[in-house]
């Protein structure tokens, strides 16, 4: 790509993203609230984002020109808000994926391998089919890794399933 072709595309992106940059905090000064430093340097440093989300957006629809940097103006005037939607969505939409993955895993967690019996490929495996505390168990250890060791009724359940070999 030459320079033209780049100050073409991302031009008006950073035109919009200045002035809506500025209309927060016209609209932060109308309010009567203070601009302090953190705040300053927190939109600064989320301007990276807005920047990536306004070319995505843009090159999504067709924008071109003066409605890119209007595009963009918008986006960097409702940041922190567009940042929490974006970011609840892809956390709603990554828990949806999780909570799929972990109950396809957990049926294959619970089949049953005689162990030491035969070669890998001639190990009959019997899939467990009753409905069992240990998946909502591995969910909630996999989303909240704050204790490094599960409580005693998790242990022993774990080894009440071993034993049953």
């Amino acid at each position: 790509m030459t320079v033209s072709d780049l100050s073409g595309r991302y031009a008006p992106v950073i035109a919009g993203l200045a002035i809506g940059t500025a209309a927060k905090y016209g609209l932060t000064l109308g309010e009567g609230r203070r601009l302090t430093w953190r705040g300053v340097v927190a939109d600064l440093l989320l301007l990276g984002m807005l920047g990536l989300l306004s070319v995505v957006v843009c090159d999504r629809f067709g924008l071109t020109g003066d409605v890119k940097a209007f595009a963009s103006a918008l986006a960097a005037v409702s940041s922190d808000r567009l940042l929490r939607l974006i970011r609840k969505r892809f956390e709603t939409i990554a828990d949806q994926q999780l909570e799929q993955l972990t109950r396809v895993a957990n049926v294959a967690d619970l089949a049953k391998v005689p162990a030491g019996q035969g070669m890998p490929d001639a190990v009959r495996a019997e899939v467990i089919t009753d409905p069992s505390p240990l998946g909502s168990t591995l969910r909630s250890a996999f989303r909240n890794p704050t204790r490094t060791r599960p409580p005693e009724d998790q242990i022993e359940l774990l080894r009440r399933l071993d034993d049953t070999d």
